[in-house]
């Protein structure tokens, strides 16, 4: 079925009121209405491609080529007519799948809508699909409707009436409360004075050289998917960035379909295919400073600063006179993210107001106790209230929710100034003692009693986070240095292949290094979650099954031994609390990763001897089981769930998370535990109908087609085909041929994976190589030359050694995706360096001696 995806919008259509058939669907909730052609059978749920959809409509019988839709597209970030219209053409007309594209009219909504007709190549099949945008409370709204094109002619009756049916209705009910919070939530950093985005790159980096400052290129790239901006909900509505960004930065918000520097591949390389979210610091002809991902408060704020010492030329505006009194010129210099000059300005001052600065620098430098010092002997004095607010936000901070609530609760029937900022804190801190419905109450009181507050606009971005549902939310207290030294980047360091023994001792050194007491490793993407779930990231248990596998051939180091007996143990550990409390999963199920390398983890650690084999062989069969739960109704595995929340579940499977995971089923088939036959060749079969013709993997397989959609070329597949075709080899629906083809194509196009590696942002490679990819990719490449004769395996081997060592980091660490880590990356590296006397070294490098 095609779908054009909706990274881009147009149109803005006016409410009409019609006379409803008997038969008009509403969908009051959503706020429309529309009515199907009679004798058409219509269904709510999801699009199989995009998660996204409220309706669709086909003939009745078993034909789907032919369809109207409405899909619902939630925070689109585009919020003009003109923006709809020009990311939309933008974003289609340099699909290669599309014949002819042409700009025409429809009659939406009771009005004359702009919109496009496409004819589109999709599975052998020309389609044609119509469709028109509309925009309504910062909600995207899909008319649709699609056909095989020799048909659309003679369904024209039916496409312009469920065209003209479509309107408007009152909406109403609990997505209509949550659409009207959304829109308060989406004001909170302007409310707390952010400096307004550049309308273009081209603005922002005028503005930048004429005022000495830095670009703050803001990328969010989620199209179709219910999550809020936690960046613009969260950091970018701290008081403490606001400052700093306004002094010092001029932001922008970057589109893929608007060409800018940072599209160039020397630059950074974005792509039509870019996904994620990332703050790109820039000097202004486009070269990246420094890049960061994690949407909490003291990341970002290390994040500037950093680039700031990095780019000393951007001294920006409003650097403080000598002539300022002493606390003026240290609130001046803690605006513009200089700490260490506020405190010598500070030296000597005297009274509560230097006291109040001396407190908010200590806490800015995440000093907490000592800014508590400095607002104890406060507690007496006039304005001992906003001391009392000021000492309850550096307790949670310091992790102290509870100690907090006593001073923030008198503000309930308290009137203040600075009551509606009480009344956010006092819920922030019951959210972060998982109580999320107490903190609804003091949130609530904020929205309603005090709405033009910037803090009314922060507790409407509280309480609709989808992220509230899971215990989540944004973090109050200080994340561990641990999880922000993972964050911050180490200098490239890559290595010649003759010394991968070199590297291979750094990275176990890097894993004995770094590892936490239970025997984890810090994982960037929980820099939000840690210490306020009660849950572990579903990425550090993977992690740590990653470095068991990576330390298993080098346990005769005594260090090593350590470090994989400890990580053995958290991942019992983790067994324990997962089957006691089992965690919620929401669009995205990570689980299905982490289970499948643990389950990996421990087939290798019972061959090894580390485990009791009966315990062992139980541990896996309870793995097994866990992942069959999960399994799609086609026989593979996704991660990716839905489009929300709470939003429909999207039926389909993806080729490469299958592929590990039936990787580990037959992994731990061979060391003993009972797995499902039909398990196994379940997963082998929708393997297969991911294979095309060309011999590479498609991405989807959704759980209605019986074959992959034919749309990923050759060099987007090729990193993953290699496993794909190990898999089937190792299931016996393969062979070595194919295997070896797999691994030559990969050669072919190694190049543009590999330029993905250090990346933020997901997806970038012209043909969606993906910077998560790389390692994962390179390990797998790694086990599939094992399969080949050993006198072919030197040549490939040394291209997988060389393309890892470039991965390295000068911390002995190794890094592809920046949010997975360095740990994660060491582990990976590790698995795919294998043995140094495979091949590692060819014939010319020794005459080099590189």
């Amino acid at each position: 079925m095609p779908f054009v995806r909706p990274a881009a919008v147009l149109v803005a259509a006016v409410a009409a009121s019609t006379a409803p058939r008997a038969d008009e669907l509403r969908f009051a909730e959503r706020g429309f209405a529309v009515t199907p052609p009679a004798g058409w059978v219509a269904t709510e749920g999801a699009d199989p491609a995009s998660g996204t959809g409220a309706v669709t409509a086909h003939p009745a019988g078993p034909d789907r080529s032919v369809a109207l839709t409405v899909k619902v597209l939630p925070d689109s970030g585009l919020e003009t007519e003109e923006a709809f219209r020009a990311a939309l053409l933008a974003s289609e007309r340099d699909k290669p799948e599309h014949l002819s594209i042409e700009e025409t009219t429809f009659r939406l909504a009771g009005e004359e809508s702009a919109g496009i007709e496409v004819d589109t190549r999709s599975g052998g099949t020309v389609f044609r699909v119509r469709q028109a945008y509309a925009l309504r409370d910062g909600e995207a709204f899909l008319v649709q409707a699609y056909a095989p094109r020799d048909r659309f002619a003679a369904l024209a009756g039916e496409i312009d009436a469920w065209f003209s049916s479509f309107r408007w209705i009152e909406a109403t009910g609990e997505r209509a409360e949550r659409r009207r919070l959304r829109r308060l939530a989406a004001g909170a950093s302007a409310a707390f004075g952010w400096p307004g985005w550049a309308p273009s790159w081209e603005e922002a980096a005028a503005r930048a050289r004429r005022e000495r400052k830095l670009v703050l290129a803001y990328a969010r790239f989620q199209p179709g998917f219910d999550i809020a901006d936690a960046m613009v909900t969260g950091p970018f509505s701290d008081p403490a960035i606001v400052d700093l960004v306004r002094h010092r930065f001029v932001p922008v918000r970057l589109r893929k379909e608007v060409r800018t520097p940072l599209h160039d591949r020397e630059r950074y390389g974005l792509s039509g295919t870019s996904f994620g979210v990332s703050i790109l610091l820039c000097r202004p002809d486009g070269e990246v400073v420094r890049e960061g991902f994690a949407a909490e408060r003291a990341a970002v704020w290390d994040l500037l600063v950093d680039a700031l010492a990095r780019a000393p030329e951007a001294v920006g505006e409003g650097a403080p006179a000598d002539s300022m009194a002493p606390v003026e010129r240290a609130r001046r210099h803690v605006a513009r993210g200089e700490l260490d000059p506020a405190l010598r300005a500070l030296d000597g001052a005297r009274g509560a107001e230097a006291a109040r600065t001396w407190s908010r620098v200590r806490e800015l430098q995440r000093r907490g106790r000592r800014a508590l010092l400095w607002l104890f002997p406060l507690l007496a004095s006039a304005d001992h209230l906003d001391v009392r607010i000021d000492g309850a936000r550096v307790l949670m901070r310091l992790g102290h929710g509870r100690h907090g609530i006593a001073g923030l609760k008198r503000f309930e029937s308290l009137d203040h100034p600075r009551r509606a900022e009480a009344l956010y804190l006092l819920g922030e801190a019951w959210r972060s003692l998982g109580a999320p419905g107490l903190a609804m109450s003091p949130w609530r009181t904020a929205i309603d009693e005090h709405p033009d507050s910037p803090w009314a606009a922060r507790a409407a971005a509280a309480g609709t986070d989808p992220a509230l549902a899971l215990g989540g939310g944004d973090r109050q207290s200080w994340p561990e240095e641990e999880l922000l030294e993972s964050i911050r980047p180490s200098a490239p360091a890559p290595l010649p292949v003759a010394r991968a023994d070199d590297a291979a001792r750094d990275a176990i050194a890097y894993l004995v290094r770094h590892q936490r007491e239970d025997g984890s490793w810090p994982v960037p993407m929980e820099v939000r979650t840690r210490g306020e779930s009660r849950h572990s990231s579903p990425f550090v248990v993977a992690v740590a099954a990653i470095a068991v596998r990576g330390l298993l051939p080098h346990r005769g180091e005594e260090a090593a031994a350590d470090a994989l007996d400890a990580a053995v143990r958290y991942l019992e550990a983790e067994r324990d609390r997962r089957r006691a409390d089992p965690p919620p999963t929401a669009y995205m199920d990570y689980q299905v990763w982490s289970l499948a390398y643990e389950l990996l983890a421990l087939s290798d650690a019972l061959d090894a001897g580390l485990l009791d084999r009966d315990e062992g062989v139980a541990a896996m069969e309870e793995l097994v089981a866990d992942l069959a739960t999960r399994r799609q109704a086609n026989g593979g595995w996704s991660y990716y769930l839905s489009a929300s929340v709470d939003g429909p579940r999207v039926a389909q499977s993806i080729s490469f998370v299958t592929a590990a995971v039936t990787a580990a089923l037959l992994r731990a088939r061979e060391a003993g535990a009972a797995v499902d036959g039909e398990l196994v060749s379940g997963a082998l079969d929708a393997l297969d109908a991911m294979r095309n013709d060309e011999r590479t993997f498609e991405y989807f397989l959704h759980v209605d087609s019986k074959a992959a959609a034919r749309a990923t070329a050759a060099p987007g597949a090729a990193g993953r085909g290699p496993l794909c075709e190990l898999v089937r080899l190792r299931g016996g629906r393969g062979d070595v041929a194919a295997v070896r083809a797999a691994l030559d194509l990969w050669r072919t196009h190694q190049a543009p994976l590999a330029a993905e590696a250090g990346k933020a942002l997901m997806h970038s490679g012209d043909h969606g190589q993906g910077c998560h990819y790389v390692l994962f990719d390179y390990a797998w490449i790694a086990a599939a030359i094992d399969a080949l004769p050993e006198p072919e395996r030197p040549t490939y081997r040394h291209d997988v050694v060389r393309r890892i060592l470039e991965t390295r980091t000068a911390d002995g660490g190794f890094v592809d995706a920046p949010f997975l880590g360095r740990a994660y990356g060491a582990g990976m590296a590790l698995c795919g360096l294998g043995r140094s006397d495979e091949g590692n070294e060819s014939p010319g490098d020794q005459e080099r001696g590189r």
